[in-house]
């Protein structure tokens, strides 16, 4: 149904330098070279290539669309954090165009799913399942939300090409740490690495190998730690994951495996060079 990860046609054409190679040894160059120098390797490569995978006309939801709702049509609907009145005033506050708004159909105000009421053929979200605190009980919360045999496709920053690059990709033993000890708030170690262990946010750059500093600055660690306390209560919005393709593959097959979420990967198409994020499709696989 989807376009595979890896298409020698495509492959070929694309890289004038190894066009005489066979399938096999094409496969091998990708694999070997291609796959961390950013090479295009398939018919997905962009955001809009991605968006265009979901099926037109199906029942979707978009989860903390903001200003820049990515689907479209009537059976769309979105969810967010903030009602559309705040997400209005939010954006005027910090000088966005309001114009593109869509309408909310289920404010998240704790942070979670339970308020949706409704299931969907496709749920997609963009550069937010990082910010999820117990990312188990995210996927299960999608899921519940999902018909079967439905998808959820996910937008996700790589973090060695975003201003988490010098913070060590997740691991599965994070993430069942934090849905084991049933944490709800994000933590001060979370806090403290998107506050003050963070770099710059260009891609381009990232992927020329200027990666600026990691010098650690006490003052911006200081500083981390009195937000932290000061929002003791409701917590703060954070990074709490970092995910490249190989890494995210890493915790959701075992997670799967271990019949803690009903996700299959179908696809992981990784991040090409110059970009910030890779793509994934999540299936819901039958009980």
């Amino acid at each position: 149904m989807f376009p595979p990860v890896f298409d020698a046609q495509i492959y070929r054409s694309l890289h004038a330098d190894i066009s005489h190679l066979q399938d096999a040894d094409l496969l091998h160059h990708f694999l070997t070279f291609g796959l961390n120098g950013g090479r295009i390797a398939g018919a997905v490569s962009s955001r809009q290539e991605f968006i265009s995978l979901i099926p037109s006309g199906k029942k979707s939801l978009e989860i903390g669309p903001f200003n820049r709702p990515i689907l479209t049509g009537e059976n769309v609907f979105f969810a967010d954090i903030l009602s559309t009145q705040d997400l209005f005033m939010r954006a005027q506050e910090i000088g966005l165009d309001t114009s593109t708004i869509p309408e909310i159909t289920w404010v998240l105000s704790d942070g979670t799913l339970r308020s949706v009421d409704q299931t969907f053929d496709c749920v997609l979200s963009s550069h937010n399942i990082e910010h999820q605190v117990d990312l188990v009980h995210h996927l299960n919360e999608v899921a519940n939300l999902i018909n079967s045999d439905g998808y959820y496709f996910l937008i996700i920053p790589d973090s060695r090409f975003c201003f988490d690059h010098f913070l060590r990709p997740s691991t599965i033993a994070d993430v069942l740490d934090a849905h084991y000890s049933g944490r709800k708030k994000h933590t001060l170690k979370s806090v403290i690495e998107h506050r003050a262990l963070t770099t710059h946010n260009d891609s381009t750059q990232h992927w020329d190998g200027n990666h600026g500093s990691a010098t650690v600055d006490p003052m911006r660690v200081a500083s981390a730690i009195s937000e932290f306390e000061a929002n003791s209560e409701h917590g703060i919005d954070v990074h709490a994951w970092q995910f490249t393709p190989e890494s995210f593959e890493r915790i959701v097959q075992p997670l799967f495996d271990l019949h803690l979420i009903p996700f299959g990967i179908e696809r992981i198409y990784p991040t090409v060079r110059n970009d910030i994020e890779f793509f994934a499709i999540l299936k819901k696989m039958p009980s």
